[in-house]
């Protein structure tokens, strides 16, 4: 085949064809975990890694898969040759993978289509099912995992980075080029099937790998981001929940509260500021205010942003009184902040100068024309 050079227009056409299909295949499909491919494929990698096909045992959660390997050390059940707990393989069998698999595969691909190519479909295919993927979900997955694991004060055991959510941005990449005919190699369409084969996450150790069923579902919004009102953002075949609005992990009361039975004092009490927004955002702002029976104290407009701020007082619980900055997200329209500033604070203003550590406390008594000159001139020409 003929180095390419420039692409036709239905090889342009494919590339969105390629990136919808695994972007599908993660957020849409209902297949459940193939038991016969995904041994076969499991026996694959780790001869990749010159080491024997090991037991599978298969789990319905990320969560039962750490707590199963707990439970398998505590009791002795698996007990390494070395006498050490920790004998982990996946390291190894990854880079076997990628000596083997990706590295030729790559080479094919370098002999076989221009710089300007590779570039243009890895911007187009690979980057956008990486950013969805393992960025906005194989991250929130092994986060929440961890964390739930540390909470329990139990071991956790590190996941074999092999699977869909961690590479289906490269295999997107490769497979694109797969179908053209520019390559055609073996052990890349091995590993593309062990893939597709429906492990979501697993733990690879010497004679045993455990592995992790898809989930029934998963929900998003229209950013993409992990979203769920009233439900789960991610359900797992055996019940194990995960709760996210707009991409920020919540409690699952918070999502699945009504908004009605949300009460302002909750959301005020909010610590996170990530969650405490998503709960205004749930609400509603307007809610938020008219219920706290909010009194405007001062407005302003920041100069170099053009963003307004609403200084306001609240009365919260018995008769406690407190002060709040509200405004608006920087680059999320209809989505705001309630941020509580020291009672000193007069001026939305000063609030803000407060907020950005722009002047202490004790100073808000006294902000002289010259501070707040000073201040105006050092504001951030750019919010996040």
């Amino acid at each position: 085949m003929a180095r390419i050079e420039k692409l036709t227009p239905n090889q342009e056409a494919l590339m969105g064809v390629v990136r919808g299909e695994w972007l599908d295949f993660v957020f849409k499909s209902k297949q459940p975990l193939d038991e016969a491919t995904t041994k076969s494929s499991v026996d694959f990698l780790y001869r990749q890694a010159n080491l024997e096909p090991p037991r599978v045992i298969i789990y319905d959660s990320p969560m039962a898969c750490q707590l199963a390997l707990n439970n398998l050390v505590n009791e002795q059940l698996y007990i390494p040759r070395n006498g050490k707990v920790r004998d982990d393989v996946y390291g190894k069998v990854c880079r076997e993978i990628y000596d083997h698999v990706y590295d030729q595969a790559r080479d094919q691909l370098y002999n076989k289509a221009s710089n300007q190519i590779k570039d243009q479909v890895y911007y187009q295919v690979r980057d956008q099912v990486y950013g969805q993927v393992h960025d906005q979900i194989c991250r929130q997955i092994n986060s929440q995992t961890y964390d739930q694991v540390r909470e329990q004060k139990l071991k956790y055991f590190a996941p074999a980075r092999c699977d869909v959510l961690w590479i289906a941005g490269w295999l997107s990449f490769y497979d694109y080029f797969n179908r053209l005919g520019v390559i055609n190699h073996p052990a890349l369409n091995k590993y593309i099937t062990y893939a597709r084969s429906g492990v979501f996450y697993s733990i690879f150790r010497k004679d045993f790998a455990i592995l992790c069923n898809r989930p029934v579902y998963i929900k998003r919004d229209e950013g993409h981001w992990l979203h769920a009102d009233g439900a789960p953002a991610i359900l797992w075949r055996d019940g194990w929940s995960q709760y996210y609005l707009h991409g920020v992990r919540v409690p699952a009361d918070y999502a699945l509260t009504p908004a009605e039975k949300i009460t302002p004092k909750i959301i005020l009490a909010e610590k996170n500021a990530d969650i405490q927004r998503e709960l205004i955002r749930k609400v509603g702002a307007e809610r938020l205010l008219l219920e706290m029976g909010a009194k405007d104290v001062d407005e302003w407009e920041d100069p170099n942003t053009g963003f307004k701020y609403k200084l306001v007082d609240m009365v919260i619980g018995d008769n406690i009184r407190r002060r709040y900055l509200y405004f608006q997200h920087a680059s999320l329209a209809g989505v705001f902040y309630a941020k509580p500033v020291p009672p000193e604070a007069t001026k939305a203003f000063h609030a803000r100068a407060w907020i950005l550590s722009m002047v202490e406390r004790e100073e808000l008594n006294s902000i002289t024309i010259g501070k707040e000159a000073e201040i105006i001139a050092n504001l951030p020409t750019m919010v996040s």
